[in-house]
């Protein structure tokens, strides 16, 4: 009787050893523990060692490394019909050099958020509008217009932290934040595009 190996192929893996395993780019069950192992461990392809590199699996590819060390393994796919390989035999920069990278990005993003907060101010002209809420609400004292600021300055990061779902290395819920889908959805598009370019070039 053949024994059934539930294969599911990942769509995108990263590896820094220039041997690449199944157990590297899909997830392996049985009921033979044994068998589990044995598959795992298979060798299907190897890199160039030190150079960077990105390739693209056909899941076909795979499954034939499987079959390779039985004839009685019925394969059942669950996963993606491609994968890219990404790897990258340093992963881990320079400390110091990303750092700068980071604090770059910090600066940059902090200096364009600024900017455009003052464009919109500027743009919906806030004094005037503190000052109407101020007429119309019969106020005389000028502290009035200290405590609309304030509470403006409190809200725009508030409501930010509130959006966004994230201070910090703390969340608000367990939902993930609407950067962390849209760089899901980026990843997602880039491994899409990648495997579509490789397949062009197939045929």
């Amino acid at each position: 009787m053949n024994t059934q190996v539930f294969v599911k192929v990942k769509k995108y893996t990263h590896i820094d050893n220039e041997c690449l395993k199944i157990k590297d780019v899909a997830n392996i069950l049985t009921e033979d523990e044994h068998l589990t192992n044995r598959i795992n461990s298979i060798t299907i392809y190897k890199f160039d060692k030190g150079t960077k590199k990105r390739i693209v699996l056909s899941a076909l590819y795979i499954f034939r490394h499987i079959q390779s060390i039985s004839s009685n393994i019925d394969i059942v796919p669950i996963g993606e019909t491609d994968i890219v390989v990404k790897y990258d035999p340093n992963p881990a920069d320079n400390k110091l050099l990303s750092f700068f990278k980071i604090l770059f990005v910090c600066l940059t993003s902090c200096a364009g958020a600024a900017f455009s907060i003052i464009a919109f101010n500027s743009d919906v002209d806030l004094y005037r509008i503190f000052g109407t809420l101020h007429d119309k609400l019969n106020i005389t004292d000028t502290t009035y217009y200290v405590i609309l600021e304030i509470s403006y300055s409190i809200g725009i990061p508030a409501g930010i932290i509130v959006f966004y779902n994230h201070f910090g290395k703390k969340k608000l819920s367990v939902d993930p934040t609407p950067l962390e889908i849209e760089m899901r959805l980026y990843e997602n598009d880039i491994n899409t595009t990648i495997i579509d370019g490789d397949n062009r070039e197939v045929q």
